[in-house]
């Protein structure tokens, strides 16, 4: 980057005020999608045990009417095992979508942060390189 046009000590306190606040405002954003992917890991988490729980209450069900004789409790307990493989059905689908879709974005904006975040810290060396040659340190 070429900042020999800059000639004046003031042009580059101000370039790098401007880069500092802009730097400042990617790693805040940073925190922010770290936070994010982290609570979104922990939904995941979250989501695969609840997903074992209905699981095992299909399972459970599933016994139950097997040993069922009246009419309408089998009726009832059909009720509640459909009710539970739905449940299962939105729970497998909020799985896949966190895990392939959001984690995905969050990690490639992430990227683009750092590369951003690296750019800006070039510049302000180069900025304070060049307050050093025009003698305004």
């Amino acid at each position: 980057m070429d900042l020999t046009s800059i000639s004046k000590g003031s042009e580059v306190d101000n370039l790098l005020k401007f880069a500092t606040e802009r730097k400042d405002d990617l790693i805040f954003r940073q925190i922010v999608l770290n936070r994010e992917k982290k609570d979104m890991s922990g939904t995941v988490t979250d989501t695969v045990t609840e997903l074992g729980k209905v699981n095992a209450k299909i399972v459970a069900s599933n016994a139950i009417l097997g040993v069922l004789t009246d009419t309408d409790e089998i009726r009832d307990e059909n009720l509640r095992k459909e009710r539970l493989e739905l449940r299962r059905k939105g729970l497998e689908n909020r799985r896949e979508d966190a895990n392939v879709v959001a984690l995905i974005m969050l990690e490639f904006e992430l990227e683009e942060i750092a590369v951003r975040i690296t750019k800006i810290d070039e510049l302000i060396s180069g900025l304070n390189t060049r307050k050093t040659e025009i003698g305004g340190a």
